[in-house]
């Protein structure tokens, strides 16, 4: 099942993504529903700091797990930091790095086209296809 919503150029659009992501996936495991959501409140939050655009959220829920993708029409690319401990923020991508099974960015192949994040996550116990 495909979930999508469009979210404004503005700071409550960020808790506003998260509560959308648990929403979507209501019935699955509590932690793994914690999980996604936490990831799209990093790439919610990357989209509204970087992207400066609004930003929708796609999340296509299958029986084996999930695949969710951010995107805004920002000019700069997702690009993952390394950021000393002192450094408040640049851990967006760390997280997502850590958590997903895999990830990755679609950079906008035309300037005014979205740039995409996104990141796959597999059910706990889920017998993957492939």
């Amino acid at each position: 099942m495909i979930f999508e919503h469009d979210f404004p150029r503005a700071s409550g659009s960020v808790p506003r993504a998260r509560h959308f992501a648990e929403k979507s996936l209501v019935g699955l495991p509590e932690a793994f529903v914690g999980l996604v959501a936490l990831m799209v409140s990093e790439l919610a939050t990357n989209a509204l700091r970087h992207g400066a655009t609004p930003f929708d959220v796609r999340i296509d829920a299958a029986d084996d797990g999930v695949a969710v993708e951010v995107s805004d029409n920002g000019t700069g690319g997702a690009v993952r930091r390394s950021p000393v401990s002192s450094d408040p923020t640049g851990r967006g991508l760390q997280v997502v790095d850590a958590l997903a099974d895999e990830w990755g960015v679609r950079p906008a192949a035309i300037p005014g086209w979205r740039n995409t994040v996104w990141f796959s996550l597999a059910l706990p116990g889920a017998a993957r296809s492939g």
